[in-house]
């Protein structure tokens, strides 16, 4: 769907995409994040330092114990394609756009070889622009410097079971409006675009937020985009 197709929408459903927006937040049940924040996958030679910043999927909405959600998923298969240890550290908030997590640090003991940051979703249902949200990429970059930074990935709206028609549609072409505009971040950053839909099944109770089999599947992809930036 083009820009001015995507105008015509918002105009004419306007009214019934607000009206279904306020629907899905009084029946999405609020679940809990995770408290730990920190693992270590075991391997041989020096360990892989992996930092973590981000929204719900870090912060661990979804899933009983980071060992289950993106960020210990993504350790483990980290781990297992390098042989290497992985150490990882954590830091989410629920709910926050691209611009809230410029209030959020990783520990200051402990300095990454990599970075991956996951923000888009509240962006998308917050309505931040497209040239916000790569400024407030940008610039949460520059405190890493040269080191190598992946953006997770926004997941395909149109799979979310919570979601209806046509609101998924029109969140789906607003998260892809957001990923192509951070593909053109500065060279020490790599955006992934997920390669699959997560299916039903692999969201948790919400049917909002992946579960840990979603968790798992994002993950595994994930980690062949950072094992490749390495």
């Amino acid at each position: 769907m083009d820009r001015l197709a995507m105008s015509g929408v918002l105009v004419t459903l306007g009214p019934l995409l607000l009206a279904q927006g306020k629907a899905v937040r009084r029946q999405t049940p609020i679940l809990p994040v995770c408290g730990d924040a920190q693992g270590r996958e075991p391997g041989a030679g020096r360990p892989l330092r992996l930092g973590l910043l981000g929204d719900s999927i870090i912060a661990g909405v979804g899933v009983g114990s980071q060992a289950e959600g993106l960020s210990g998923r993504l350790a483990w298969h980290l781990a297992r394609a390098t042989s290497r240890p992985v150490e990882w550290r954590c830091v989410g908030l629920n709910g926050a756009r691209a611009r809230e997590l410029l209030e959020l640090e990783l520990p200051s003991d402990f300095q990454p070889d990599l970075v991956v940051v996951s923000a888009g979703v509240n962006d998308v249902l917050r309505l931040t622009s497209k040239n916000a949200f790569r400024r407030h990429l940008e610039a949460l970059g520059e405190r890493w410097g040269r080191q190598p930074k992946v953006l997770a990935g926004i997941p395909d709206f149109t799979c979310f079971p919570s979601l209806p028609r046509p609101l998924k549609d029109v969140m789906a072409w607003r998260s892809r409006t957001l990923v192509n505009e951070a593909r053109w971040l500065s060279s020490g950053w790599s955006v992934h675009g997920l390669l699959r839909p997560l299916r039903a099944e692999e969201f948790s109770p919400d049917l909002f937020h992946p579960g840990p089999r979603g968790c798992d599947a994002w993950a595994r992809e994930l980690a062949e985009v950072v094992r490749a930036r390495l």
